[in-house]
């Protein structure tokens, strides 16, 4: 089993790939639900699906998601037959959702993104709960299925690279050097002011052009500290960028 954030970053943004969302948004966003969205005209809101190019990055017209649409329609069709006088309403859709994990959201596009942050602010405003970024329960042929399409390159390695570090260090309790407060810094207003001073010195390690880049720093951070278990109160959803940038207030990076 995987438990890697199912995210990818793509010009210093943090991107959802489509064939992430089933797995990270629950039941109410299958492959079917996610294909017919955006194969019909955009509307006010409504996230946009791209895929990054030799000419940049390329939003997805919806006619382009047609194919798609039909070839998981046909699916379900062969799902439908199969699982034919299954009578319980939630039997039935118990035995969709698994032919949709096993199958539809392999028909999703690879390569194909949203922006993490365009598709949160939907899915919160449509009343649902936070994603689940990083299932615990995902076996490494579907981790391979989602990130199909996305080439690695140093900025993905490099942030990788702390998320995997923190992430190997949250399972030794006597290895956390996030909790350990700077003795230069002022004192923090919040106990995971610490942790996001930590990360944020440590990804301007690695990548000094983030000093003048403080909202992309910001996702970062909020990445970071999802990833050793650091969440807003009530403990779901990650930290905002613009409360990460207030702890960061009179602190020295770099």
């Amino acid at each position: 089993m995987n438990s890697k954030r199912l995210t990818v970053w793509i010009d210093e943004r943090e991107a959802l790939p489509v064939r992430a969302i089933p797995i990270v948004a629950g039941r109410s966003f299958s492959a079917d639900v996610i294909a017919e969205s955006f194969a019909r005209e955009r509307v006010s809101r409504t996230p946009v699906s791209y895929r990054k190019t030799t000419n940049g990055i390329e939003p997805l017209h919806p006619r382009q998601w047609e194919p798609t649409v039909r070839q998981i329609d046909a699916l379900q069709a062969r799902t439908n037959e199969k699982h034919k006088g299954v009578s319980d309403e939630d039997d039935a859709w118990s035995l969709k959702i698994t032919d949709n994990r096993d199958g539809a959201f392999e028909l999703l596009p690879a390569g194909v993104f949203v922006w993490l942050d365009d598709f949160e602010q939907e899915y919160h405003a449509n009343g649902e709960k936070g994603l689940i970024l990083v299932p615990m329960a995902l076996l490494a042929t579907e981790y391979a299925v989602v990130m199909e399409g996305f080439e690695k390159n140093p900025e993905i390695d490099k942030h990788e690279a702390v998320i995997a570090y923190a992430a190997k260090a949250s399972m030794d309790e006597t290895q956390k050097p996030w909790t350990i407060a700077n003795i230069n810094d002022p004192e923090p207003e919040q106990n995971w002011y610490i942790a996001a001073r930590y990360f944020a010195r440590k990804l301007v390690i690695d990548d000094s052009t983030l000093l003048t880049k403080k909202n992309i720093l910001a996702g970062k951070i909020s990445a970071s500290l999802t990833s050793v278990g650091i969440f807003k109160r009530g403990g779901k959803l990650p930290i905002a960028k613009t409360t990460i940038l207030k702890s960061l207030t009179n602190i020295t990076l770099g």
